[in-house]
């Protein structure tokens, strides 16, 4: 029984030896003595990686763009875009970076997280900005009366970018933009109003009636479109509107040319005029006339080796001498030279010229159209006389043979002398 009694006390000696060297050993100190069981430390390894990055708008490269590559604020890498769009760095440090890109044709500054331990290649698609233009209010079919348009423009972006929203109308319509006038995020959406002015015509796109036929000018094609606040270049454009003139002019009249020799007018030299009459506007379409349809002058023009001249207003007693045949007209106009007698017998003169025209009413009529003709020149009239005296218009003859009717002892001479270029024109625009 002693026996068992000092076998027990020897065993549980050496289990608290071993609870002792076994604590000593976790702490590092102790009989087996310090660190005896912990491990060596070992260096951190240093990454070199090569990190690209690609910017581009649709597959399309962005260059020359500059872009840091920055960790944790505490080291800053700087390159830029090469031909390619792609900018490389040299990374030697574990973690995520800030990439920060530039701003380039209007995009602001963008900051992305990469990691290019993990990725060494990034790219960034800055996508291509559009625009859309819709009908808000009123109606593409322009009547001859003032109207107004109201659209929308709605910007779509992936990245910010700001521009100066602008529309292609002309100088003819008044535009009213949405202030600011700018668009920079996705969805960003501005209002356009257009201002109409009556009888508008500024239309620039034909309509093809058939393979021989064509309507001058029944179509405006217009655009939204974005502009640099920099550098004013056009950067990127909305769907198409057309605008539609719901109304037209016909117009018949008769129009001459004329050259007129008067012995007793400007000196007794040539004068040329122009001038339509017998003016028919009754097959138009779509214009409520009102009042009285009056014609004005805007433009006389004269090319040929006799009188090379523009003048720009028409004479107030609109018909001619009543020893011509051509009557009276809605708008005459004249051109004075200093040539004799002689140039207006000259066969086939290369003198020709047009007429521009202001035609209006008390309404919404305001429009101006060009007369002229191809035609070549009609027959030779004169007055005439025999006389050793005083001219007089005693005889008349569209004829050579009258120079050879006066007796030895009479001149023949000249009083007037008339000839044009005539044709019936009919506009329709």
């Amino acid at each position: 029984m002693k026996k068992l009694k000092i076998l027990f006390l020897v065993v549980l000696g050496l289990f608290f030896v071993v609870l002792s060297i076994i604590n000593s050993c976790r702490k590092g100190s102790g009989i087996l003595g310090p660190g005896y069981v912990m491990p060596t430390p070992t260096a951190t390894f240093t990454p070199d990686i090569n990190y690209s990055v690609l910017i581009h708008q649709s597959g399309t490269p962005v260059s020359n763009v500059e872009v840091q590559l920055v960790k944790e604020n505490t080291q800053t890498l700087r390159t830029k875009t090469d031909a390619k769009g792609i900018a490389g760095f040299k990374v030697q440090e574990y973690g995520k970076w800030s990439l920060l890109v530039d701003t380039f044709d209007d995009y602001k500054p963008q900051v992305f997280i990469v990691d290019p331990t993990s990725n060494t290649f990034d790219a960034f698609d800055y996508g291509i900005p559009s625009l859309e233009l819709n009908l808000l209010s009123g109606n593409e079919l322009i009547p001859i009366s003032p109207s107004s348009i109201t659209y929308t423009v709605k910007y779509h972006t992936k990245i910010p970018r700001e521009k100066n929203i602008k529309i292609n109308v002309g100088y003819q319509i008044n535009t009213y933009i949405q202030s600011p006038q700018t668009v920079c995020y996705d969805n960003d959406e501005l209002t356009i109003r257009l201002d109409i002015p009556k009888s508008f015509e500024g239309y620039n796109i034909n309509k093809v009636i058939n393979s021989t036929t064509t309507v001058p000018r029944q179509y405006l094609n217009i655009q939204a479109y974005t502009q640099g606040t920099a550098s004013r270049q056009t950067t990127t454009t909305s769907n198409i509107r057309t605008l539609t003139k719901n109304w037209n002019l016909n117009i018949t009249t008769r129009y001459y040319y004329m050259t007129l020799f008067d012995f007793q007018s400007n000196d007794a030299h040539v004068s040329y005029y122009a001038g339509i009459k017998d003016a028919n506007l009754s097959n138009s379409y779509n214009i409520p006339f009102t009042g009285t349809i009056k014609y004005q002058l805007v433009e006389f023009g004269n090319t040929g080796s006799g009188s090379n001249a523009i003048i720009y207003s028409g004479l107030s007693n609109r018909c001619m001498p009543d020893f011509t045949t051509y009557g009276c007209f809605n708008a005459l106009a004249k051109v004075n030279t200093n040539r004799d007698e002689y140039w207006a017998w000259r066969d086939g003169m290369n003198q020709n010229g047009w007429l521009v025209v202001r035609i209006f009413d008390d309404g919404y009529l305001d429009v101006k159209r060009r007369f002229e003709t191809k035609n070549g020149w009609g027959i030779i009239c004169y007055h005439w006389c025999c006389t050793s005296r005083d001219i007089t218009r005693a005889s008349y003859s569209c004829k050579w043979e009258a120079k050879e009717s006066c007796s030895a002892w009479d001149r023949f001479r000249i009083a007037d002398i008339t000839r044009s270029r005539y044709q019936i024109l009919n506009l329709t625009e």
